[in-house]
């Protein structure tokens, strides 16, 4: 912000940004991250709410229902089954081993991370198994990360909790799947709370 003897801007404070920018050593990173810090969790309660209301919408809309086509038709598949004990970080409230996807999500994960699903796919199975780690996320809802030794593949899994408050006959549901970059996961693990680590 640049400002000449004759201009301002109401609410701006130059003396106060500059002296702020000093105490930080002239590093504007250094003073994003304090600026940050004063703010992460009213940015990460909005994040969490926003997201909870997503997943909610999802969850009413039939996504994790095996059996939501008409004419009973299954538009699910099966990915693999869960250790409910490591998911207890989640919640105690889980009531199937079941994991599995939707024809819809896996639409969803083409069109906004077109060629990932492919990619992912042989996977999935492994990554619900056994996580590297899971995030908190919002309710009964958690992220998986997992590194993939082959290829150096990195992928980030949205695994929604089947819990006794949802309807019966409902799995617990890939929500979203796609591949990060090593710098996003470790920004991930910088951010986000660590519930589980693989030992």
């Amino acid at each position: 912000m640049r400002f000449d003897g004759k201009s301002g801007v109401d609410g701006c404070d130059p003396d106060k940004y500059l002296a702020q920018y000093n105490a930080a050593g002239g590093n504007i990173n250094a003073l994003r991250r304090a600026q940050y810090a004063k703010s992460r969790e009213r940015i990460n309660a909005q994040k969490r709410a926003a997201y909870a209301a997503r997943v909610a919408k999802m969850s009413e809309s039939g996504i994790i229902n095996p059996d939501n086509r008409p004419g009973g038709e299954s538009d699910v598949q099966l990915i693999g089954k869960i250790d409910v004990s490591i998911y207890r970080c989640v919640t105690q409230d889980i009531t199937t081993d079941e994991v599995v996807i939707t024809n819809e999500r896996i639409q969803h994960i083409e069109e906004r991370h077109p060629g990932h699903f492919e990619r992912i796919r042989p996977y999935l199975s492994e990554i619900i198994a056994n996580p590297d780690y899971i995030l908190e996320n919002a309710l009964n809802t958690c992220l998986l990360l997992k590194c993939i030794e082959d290829g150096d593949l990195r992928i980030q899994t949205v695994l929604r909790l089947h819990t006794s408050t949802d309807s019966n006959g409902f799995k617990n549901s890939i929500i979203s799947a796609w591949c990060i970059r090593e710098k996003e996961y470790h920004r991930l693990l910088r951010n986000k709370n660590i519930l589980y680590k693989l030992e």
